[in-house]
């Protein structure tokens, strides 16, 4: 029987390309995946918003809403079963364009 990972993904970090944010990390254990991973929810926060992105890969692309603004980060596996523990939050500080 399958159930939700029980791990989080590892080592998520974010970084600013240009107007984009570039979140990268690596799978949960093996042993705590518990069924067939089936891709990753990524949900990105910033102010009193929120994107949640799905992928398939262990690199998400998320562009910048709003500059002179911190935002956090956080990735979650999924299995059949459904998303499983959230990673501890990421934090990233995205300064203003050199224009404002």
């Amino acid at each position: 029987m399958y159930s939700v990972p029980s791990g989080y993904p590892r080592n998520v970090t974010m970084q600013l390309n240009e107007s984009w944010l570039v979140v990268k990390w690596k799978p949960p254990p093996e042993d705590k995946i518990n069924g067939i991973l089936r891709g990753y929810d990524v949900v990105v926060r910033h102010g009193a918003a929120q994107d949640k992105v799905h992928t398939n890969y262990t690199t998400a692309f998320v562009p910048v809403k709003e500059f002179n603004m911190t935002y956090s980060v956080e990735v979650a596996a999924c299995t059949q079963a459904g998303s499983g523990m959230v990673s501890p939050p990421f934090w990233l500080f995205v300064p203003p364009t050199d224009g404002n």
